[in-house]
């Protein structure tokens, strides 16, 4: 039937022939790859939305250096996956990976063993219940909740006037306090997240306590939040009042984050109700931590402060306050963010340091410990369970984890707290119940 064909169908040119392909020219076999030496150039892996300008501006050279090191003819024909050699930023020789034992042989049984629980997953149920399996099923026994979140919104009924005047009172779990209950049933440690002065609805209702641009505007940082003013005796106040709460409820531990002093964004310089030096941002983040110790001392709760990964390794205070000595002095436990990703300029030896998760975490807490420890202060970092954002978007699994962990540990530190905003924590890291020590 000439009238049904279809899509797909082969049919038979009389007569036509296919032209013959030209010869294919004769290519001697590539050589094999040179085993990398100490000095091997780092290789970055473009991914969607990278340009050769924006991958240049990342590490610090030239468009035309990154076309002659990787022979590049034609910049449209770069794909997603290709691997580009960064010139002059180089990999140090991987060493073997260390020998990671069993989870169940990391640290001591009493460790803290804890993850993060946002603002927004405390409140659902589903993500609830992904919280009670990991807590169930696995070594980790601590959780880190939002009090008060990224936005200045308080996760709970809180019954602070100044929290309801500002609009801050936004609960995402109403039986908040059956939560804890459900926790402490468990024998879980609770640590209350406040995030200190990163706070928007305060800043909205008292301009008089913004952090403002050089215009008098209120100032906002990178990503278009208010924050309010760390010399102000009123924004301390407020957050000692919600965290004096958290312990009432029967929080474990505060730990405070964004307890430092903004630096420039999008919106310029940040301007203050005073001058700022590195003496008087140190004294004030010092002297917030003073009020908060004197308050939640009669309560029986630990205090902890979130810094910078790089205070480990540094004497000054970054220009944002934080002077981990300083700190240390009314802290019970310092947590700094040690996720690889973050370390951009890397670490003494390591040049990449998603590359060696062991070493960065190891290097860095044992510096923290042998400078606040002897003040009575305990070292607990951040870890990272999350994929690499700024180097090369590896992932991290639990090869990763446990290398972190051991880290962690070998260092001297209490324990670890694991960090992913979406909960996607890799279960598989983490001990299972049964194999614990």
């Amino acid at each position: 039937d000439p009238n049904r064909i279809f899509p797909g169908q082969k049919i038979i040119i009389p007569g036509y022939q296919l032209p013959k392909p030209p010869p294919e020219p004769e290519i001697a076999p590539a050589p094999p790859p040179p085993i990398p030496g100490p000095d091997q150039h780092f290789l970055y892996t473009i991914v969607s939305g990278d340009t050769l300008n924006t991958i240049a501006k990342r590490y610090g050279i030239t468009v035309r250096e990154l076309i002659e090191a990787n022979h590049i003819e034609d910049v449209k024909l770069l794909r997603i996956g290709q691997k580009l050699i960064i010139p002059g930023v180089f990999s140090p020789a991987a060493p073997a990976p260390p020998q990671v034992k069993p989870p169940a042989a990391l640290g001591p049984a009493n460790a803290i063993r804890g993850f993060y629980v946002s603002y927004f997953a405390i409140g659902h149920p589903e993500s609830r219940q992904r919280v009670f399996e990991l807590l169930d099923q696995t070594e980790l026994n601590t959780v880190v909740i939002d009090l008060k979140g990224e936005h200045g919104w308080l996760s709970y009924p809180s019954q602070i006037p100044m929290a309801h005047e500002i609009g801050a009172v936004r609960p995402t779990a109403k039986d908040f306090q059956e939560v804890i209950a459900s926790l402490k049933a468990r024998k879980v440690y609770i640590i209350a997240r406040i995030v200190t002065f990163k706070d928007a609805p305060l800043a909205k209702a008292y301009p008089e306590l913004t952090v403002k641009t050089g215009s008098g505007a209120a100032w906002q940082d990178r990503d278009n939040i208010s924050w309010v003013d760390p010399f102000l005796k009123p924004v301390w106040d407020y957050n000692v009042q919600i965290a004096v709460e958290a312990a009432q409820m029967g929080f474990d531990e505060i730990q405070f984050d964004s307890l430092r002093f903004p630096t420039a964004s999008q919106a310029g310089e940040p301007q203050f109700s005073q001058e700022i030096s590195k003496d008087s941002r140190v004294a004030a983040i010092a002297g917030f931590l003073s009020v908060a110790r004197g308050q939640l001392n009669p309560l029986g709760v630990k205090l902890a402060a979130k810094t910078f990964g790089y205070t480990c390794w540094r004497k000054d205070d970054m220009l944002i306050g934080q002077d981990i000595e300083r700190m240390a002095q009314y802290l019970d436990v310092l947590s700094p963010m040690l996720y690889p990703s973050t370390f951009d300029n890397g670490i003494p030896g390591y040049r990449v340091p998603v590359a060696y998760p062991y070493e960065v975490i190891y290097e860095s807490a044992r510096r923290a410990v042998s400078r606040v420890n002897w003040l009575g202060c305990a070292v607990r970092p951040w870890i990272q369970d999350f994929q690499d954002y700024r180097f090369d978007r590896r992932s991290y699994g639990p090869a990763e984890i446990q290398a972190q962990i051991k880290g962690c540990f070998d260092a001297g530190c209490d324990g670890y707290l694991a960090w992913n905003p979406q909960l996607k924590y890799s279960n598989a890291a983490y001990a299972a119940v049964a194999v614990m020590p």
